[in-house]
C-alpha cells in the first residue's frame, strides 16, 4: 500500500512512537519503545488500529489526524530559537485537541502577548503567555 499524503512524522517510527506521550503514559510509551527497533512500525500501526474507525480499510483516519496535527504543531508553534513546535505548549494542546474554534490575541503596552483558545464542544479554553516576544508561548490557564 502507498500512501501518497503520509504525514512527515509518521517517516521516523521511533520519533512516531515518542509523539504518543501526548495521548498515552510514559509508561506505555516506553513499553512501546522498548522492544525491537525494527518492529517500531508494526508496533505504531498495531497501536492505533484501536481507534481506527474504519478497520476493514488499510487506511486508519484517526492516525493521520494526530500525526497530521503533529505535522502542523512542529511548523506552526516554533519561537524564534527555531525549536520542535510539537513540544510547545501551544503544539501540545493543538496535537490532543485540533484546531481552536476561536483565537483571541491581546497585547499590553510592554509587548506581552496573551493568546486564548476556545473550544465549543467540548468546551475547554487555554491561555498563553509569550512574556519576551519571541513566540514561545507558555500554557497559564487551563
Amino acid at each position: 500500500v502507498v500512501w501518497f499524503n503520509k504525514p512527515f512524522s509518521l517517516m521516523d517510527p521511533e520519533k512516531a512512537i515518542e509523539y504518543l506521550s501526548y495521548i498515552e503514559s510514559d509508561s506505555v510509551v516506553s513499553l512501546l519503545l522498548d522492544e525491537d527497533e525494527s518492529d517500531y512500525p508494526k508496533i505504531l500501526n498495531e497501536y492505533w488500529k484501536k481507534f481506527d474507525p474504519t478497520p476493514e480499510t488499510t487506511y486508519n483516519e484517526i492516525m493521520y489526524e494526530y500525526y497530521n496535527r503533529v505535522d502542523y504543531a512542529i511548523k506552526e508553534f516554533r519561537a524564534i530559537s527555531n525549536s520542535n513546535g510539537a513540544r510547545t505548549d501551544r503544539g501540545m494542546i493543538y496535537i490532543k485537541f485540533g484546531k481552536p474554534d476561536k483565537i483571541e490575541r491581546l497585547s499590553n503596552p510592554e509587548g506581552i502577548i496573551i493568546e486564548t483558545w476556545t473550544y465549543y464542544n467540548p468546551e475547554r479554553r487555554f491561555s498563553f503567555i509569550d512574556r519576551k516576544g519571541t513566540g514561545n508561548f507558555t500554557l497559564i490557564e487551563e
